[in-house]
């Protein structure tokens, strides 16, 4: 019973930290969708469909 409080009391501070959510576009159009939203980060990737990849500089 002891750990099931416990568990109890666990939950309810994570459910008090602050969120954030992150998410990864490919394009200007993805970027203008997330300016929308509440959205705290925002990753460039490119192929998406591949889990997404950190583009190369130039």
């Amino acid at each position: 019973m002891v750990l099931v409080r416990n568990m109890d009391k666990a939950l309810r501070s994570l459910a008090e930290l602050p969120t954030s959510l992150e998410i990864c576009v490919d394009d200007a159009r993805g970027l203008a969708a997330a300016q929308l939203d509440c959205v705290s980060r925002i990753e460039l990737c490119s192929a998406l469909s591949l889990g997404g990849l950190s583009p190369t500089p130039g």
